[in-house]
């Protein structure tokens, strides 16, 4: 049993490779020791329980989603898609106030945008086959995904 902190992976790192398999279309699985009675420790119970409050939040960008349609670039952004959404995994290192995504495939048409934890809506436009998303508000050093909707699936699922 791991009460000790300093030997527990903290709820932030968990969050983060869960991150980076969904983006590489990989899964993730988190193993905690129980002592000899069963129990799991308030350290872990507590990284389990603050990792969940994430994935309450952010579930859907996460639970049925597959790895792409892009590559990822290590430490700045990544994508997972499900149905007619890609969503944009913007990580810690990632700085900018815009982004514009790969162009989408022929007669995809931009829906909207909108933040995945909150709701709120993101300026996008669409040129031809481009979207570019603007006033992007991301905190520093944590990660935001941001929710693409177009009117077509993404791939041929």
């Amino acid at each position: 049993m791991h009460d000790d902190p300093s030997k527990v992976t903290p709820a932030k790192r968990i969050i983060r490779m869960l991150v980076d398999c969904t983006i590489r279309n990989m899964s993730l699985l988190v193993n905690v020791a129980p002592d000899r009675h069963g129990k799991i420790s308030k350290t872990e119970t507590d990284v389990l329980l603050e990792t969940g409050k994430w994935l309450q939040q952010t579930g859907e960008a996460i639970y049925g989603t597959y790895g792409g349609p892009w590559q990822p670039k290590d430490g700045q952004y990544g994508y997972a898609y499900k149905n007619n959404t890609i969503y944009l995994f913007l990580l810690e290192d990632f700085k900018e106030t815009t982004f514009t995504l790969p162009p989408v495939n022929n007669g995809q048409k931009l829906v909207k945008a909108y933040m995945v934890d909150t709701k709120k809506q993101i300026k996008a436009k669409q040129n031809s086959r481009e979207i570019t998303l603007s006033g992007i508000d991301k905190p520093a050093n944590q990660i935001s995904i941001i929710a693409i909707e177009l009117n077509k699936q993404v791939m041929g699922q």
